[in-house]
C-alpha cells in the first residue's frame, strides 16, 4: 500500500510540474514577462526534463526574444544544445 501511495505521490508531482508548464505558456499572451519568469524558474529545477522537456521551454524563451528583437539571447549556448539533445535522445 505504501508503494502505491508513493507512486500516486509522484505522479502528482509531475502532473503539477506539468500544469505550470501549460499555464505558464497560457500565461504568455496577457503577461510574457510573468510566463518567463516562471518558465526561467522552472527550468532550473532538478529533473524537469523528466517531465517538462527543457526544450519545449526553451522554444517559448526563443520566440519571445525574436519577437523583441533580442537575437543576441537566442543563441542557445553548447550547453543549452545538449540539454536539449540529451532530452531528444531520452525523450
Amino acid at each position: 500500500m505504501r508503494r502505491i501511495t508513493d507512486m500516486q505521490d509522484r505522479l502528482r508531482g509531475e502532473v503539477e510540474k506539468i500544469r505550470r508548464f501549460l499555464d505558464a505558456r497560457k500565461l504568455y499572451e496577457s503577461d510574457p514577462g510573468e510566463s518567463m519568469r516562471i518558465l526561467e524558474e522552472m527550468s532550473k529545477e532538478k529533473e524537469i526534463n523528466d517531465v517538462v522537456r527543457i526544450g519545449d521551454m526553451q522554444a517559448i524563451s526563443i520566440l519571445h526574444n525574436v519577437k523583441r528583437g533580442n537575437f543576441k539571447k537566442v543563441n542557445l549556448s553548447k550547453r543549452d544544445i545538449a540539454i536539449v539533445n540529451l532530452g531528444a535522445a531520452t525523450g
